[in-house]
């Protein structure tokens, strides 16, 4: 039996893989996966202002996906920091727009910090809540240039940004859930795309090991992704 997982933060703590037939997405997640490939920009076609996006790019001489990259980094490295010491802090649901500004495409750490803290219970984990000052120190303590941010942000988190970026600064699209980009980036998520991956070649490589078994079925893997669940 093979089993495909999100990679999270895995990578960045060099766990070792605990079995031949666990294999990891190439980046945080797939997610992030399809984000890294030519879906994006078919996405980008479908929903950006082309105008809007050339006047981005030229003024922080920075492609829409550093920008996106840069946005959601502290989010992961909160993530990050919540994990590595247990501070049960809830991410689910949250209100992008209480901190990412969609008019720049940045965000406010801060506000972050607040609005994860203040939706996040504490008292059921016995715990208090961590002033914000030192939440902040904890996320530029684990910050590092060596971090690839494909592995730190979590591709959720990447699709809310963009989805605040498309209705201000890279389009003038309505409301763009962020369910709905990822389907659309999955449906735009092409085999070929995927031939391109390590996760590929290990699935490949696994197949060899395993024979007579086949997982790359060009029919079972279009259904998968269609799904976005591409495990077996």
């Amino acid at each position: 039996m093979l089993a495909i997982v999100d990679a999270d933060f895995d990578w960045l703590v060099e766990k070792a893989t605990a079995s031949p037939n666990l294999l990891f997405t190439d980046t945080h997640d797939l997610e992030t996966m399809i984000l890294q490939s030519l879906a994006f920009e078919k996405l980008l076609v479908e929903f950006g202002s082309e105008d809007k996006i050339t006047t981005l790019v030229e003024k922080h001489n920075k492609d829409i996906r550093s920008l996106l990259l840069d946005c959601a980094m502290p989010i992961g490295y909160l993530r990050w920091v919540s994990l590595r010491e247990n501070m049960a802090l809830k991410f689910e649901e949250l209100s992008f727009e209480k901190f990412v500004d969609k008019e720049k495409l940045s965000i406010d750490v801060l506000k972050l910090i607040r609005h994860v803290q203040g939706r996040s219970s504490f008292s059921a984990q016995g715990q208090k809540q961590i002033p914000d000052s030192v939440l902040h120190n904890k996320i530029k303590l684990l910050s590092s240039t060596s971090h690839d941010p494909w592995h730190v942000c979590c591709g959720h988190d990447l699709v809310c940004v963009l989805s605040l970026g498309l209705r201000k600064v890279i389009g003038s699209t309505k409301i763009i859930e962020p369910d709905m980009l990822e389907a659309c980036l999955r449906l735009a998520y092409e085999h070929s795309h995927f031939c391109k991956t390590q996760l590929y070649i290990s699935i490949q490589q696994w197949e060899t090991t395993n024979a007579p078994f086949i997982v790359l079925k060009q029919e079972a893997l279009d259904e998968d992704f269609i799904d976005g669940n591409p495990s077996t």
